[in-house]
This record gives C-alpha cells, structure tokens and sequence, in this order.
C-alpha cells in the first residue's frame, strides 16, 4: 500500500511524486502529511508522523494555477480512492520539519488517549449520577453541593472540544 503525493506545474510533463510505502491502513485512523520545501525542492511524505519518501522537486516550476486539488484521487480521478474518510485538512504557509510532523502524530495520539480517558470518566460520573437518583428516591441523602459539582462536571464534559479535554477530564476527576 502506498500514501502519494503528486505535484505538477502543468507544463514540465507529470510532475514529482512522493511516493512511500505503508502498512495496511485500513480500518484505523492515521495522518498522512505531506510537507512541501521550495526553498530547497524538496517534498516530504509521512505516515503516522513517519517519514516514508524524501523527493527532489527541482523540475517543478510555478505552481500557482487554476487547476484544483484533489485529495485520495489523482487529478483525472483515475486512480485512487474515492471512499476514504477524511477528519481534519490543516495547511501552513511553510514546509514542516521532521520534528514537527512527529510531534502533530504524538499529539494526535494523545488527544485520542485523552478522549478515551474523558468518555471512560464521564461514563463513570452518569452511573454515580443514576446511582445517586435510585439513592434518593429510596429515602437516601446526598449532598447537594457534591450532586450539583457532579451535575455541572457532566454537563460540561459532554461535549467538550478536544483542547478542553484535559480541563473537563480534571473536573470529573475531582467531583466524583
């Protein structure tokens, strides 16, 4: 299986690929990157924050055109795949550094650890919730100060933004 970039000015006759291989990719999420360096005609494939393929783009000349980008298909749409599922296109003005694609990966992968960590947590704080509603209606009491803190900590944390999950996941680690 391969990830491939294709970069072409139109008139230089197909253009650059950067082309690695990969394992079997299917069934999982991961990033692919592709970092581009005019500056010194490089461009750079990753996979999973991993460099695969390093090619010389020094053939390539204007790429300023009127001609569309396509994503998972070249651009006869010929080839490739059209039934990939895409979560999140970034783009910088500047190529990235080895170091900084790794770092995106590691922090991708974290953030999906942290929201496993979040919804395991916010399971947990309904099934005390449920439990404290059986509690009550059976004549029990609870504190009304910890059932509020425990309330608004699952209200918040239902639909927080992946860069709030740290703050969410610290307040229903501490109201329950």
């Amino acid at each position: 299986t391969k990830v491939e970039f294709t970069l072409g000015d139109d008139v230089s006759g197909g253009g650059a690929y950067c082309t690695g291989d990969v394992p079997n990719y299917v069934g999982a999420w991961h990033m692919m990157t592709v970092s581009v360096d005019r500056e010194n005609q490089l461009a750079r494939t990753y996979f999973d924050g991993e460099l695969k393929q390093t090619t010389d783009i020094s053939s390539i000349g204007d790429m300023t055109s009127n001609l569309n980008m396509y994503l998972g298909v070249d651009a006869g749409r010929a080839y490739g795949n059209t039934t990939f599922a895409m979560d999140d296109l970034d783009m910088w003005d500047r190529p990235l550094s080895d170091e900084e694609v790794s770092s995106l990966f590691a922090s991708a992968d974290a953030t999906a650890a942290q929201r496993e960590a979040l919804d395991d947590a916010l399971k947990y704080a309904m099934n005390l919730k449920a439990q404290i509603e059986v509690g009550e209606e059976g004549g029990r009491v609870y504190d009304d100060e910890l059932t509020a803190a425990l309330d608004a900590a699952i209200n918040g944390a239902q639909d927080v933004a992946d860069d709030a999950i740290r703050e969410a996941f610290d307040a229903l680690k501490t109201a329950v």
